[in-house]
């Protein structure tokens, strides 16, 4: 039986820390983020509050600022997106809650963005730690910094973005659902 294509995509995905280096734009890149951006849009969250916010980092020499504050692979990066939750807002509807719902919305959104630019062809890598300093560095305000997620044309595949109708080849490691 032919494995669903969501199923396909979410097997196909991995973390990719190598990037293909470009000097310029490449083709597709705007509409690919587009793309990104409306799944994470379109994620779940705590009573329909989307309680976080996206940053989209696209200068080159702001994703190298970025860089010097988690990991240096994210410096060849074509993007990044950083997904921040909004503790306030939610806990306005959900008090103590507020905090964890605001996380898992940001995280959920991150999650929708990754698959849908491993659509796109593009590498994707979730990152969870980095220096405080991103808070002031980057002007978030009261938000709390939730996950990195640099993607750009994976090492190897210079053609650039593949349609999002193309067949997702490939599987990864896993433990056993036991």
């Amino acid at each position: 039986m032919k494995r669903p294509y969501i199923e396909s995509l979410i097997q196909a995905r991995k973390s990719c820390r190598r990037f293909e280096k470009h000097s310029d734009e490449f083709p597709g890149k705007k509409e690919a983020i587009t793309a990104i951006c409306q799944a994470a849009n379109s994620a779940p969250s705590a009573g329909n509050l989307q309680a976080y916010k996206c940053l989209v980092i696209h200068k080159k020499e702001r994703i190298k600022r970025l860089a010097h504050y988690c990991q240096a692979f994210v410096r060849d990066a074509d993007f990044v997106l950083m997904f921040f939750s909004d503790s306030a807002s939610s806990s306005r509807k959900y008090r103590h809650h507020g905090a964890l719902f605001a996380t898992q919305d940001a995280t959920i959104a991150a999650t929708y963005a990754q698959l849908v630019g491993e659509e796109y062809g593009l590498g994707s890598c979730w990152i969870g730690i980095f220096n405080d300093a991103i808070t002031s560095t980057f002007s978030i305000g009261d938000l709390s910094p939730i996950a990195l997620i640099p993607f750009g044309i994976k090492e190897g595949k210079k053609t650039g973005i593949k349609l999002p109708d193309s067949p997702v080849e490939g599987t990864k490691h896993r433990k056993a659902l036991t």
